[in-house]
């Protein structure tokens, strides 16, 4: 499955006590992300990304269980998606 922000999305980001604060322009409403959310985000403001892809990423840059990643990783994006920040393409 491939992953992508939604077109025209923009997030205005502030990081307070380790985590990140954003401000999604469009709908107005604030988000409070952990690190490794972030880090897909920024992977994901590139262009879209196979969901596999994205796993390896960042179990590469946190040394994270792979099983456990993509367990919730899936989780995060369906929230993001929900959200209106990204979409499935």
């Amino acid at each position: 499955m491939v992953w992508a922000l939604y077109a025209n999305t923009t997030l205005h980001t502030r990081i307070i006590d380790g985590d990140i604060l954003a401000y999604q322009e469009e709908s107005g409403d604030t988000h409070l992300f952990h690190p490794v959310t972030y880090e897909l985000l920024q992977l994901l403001a590139q262009g879209p990304v196979e969901q596999a892809d994205i796993v390896e990423g960042l179990q590469h840059k946190f040394e994270f269980d792979r099983t456990v990643l993509s367990e919730l990783l899936t989780e995060v994006l369906q929230n993001l998606e929900r959200n209106g920040i990204l979409e499935r393409r």
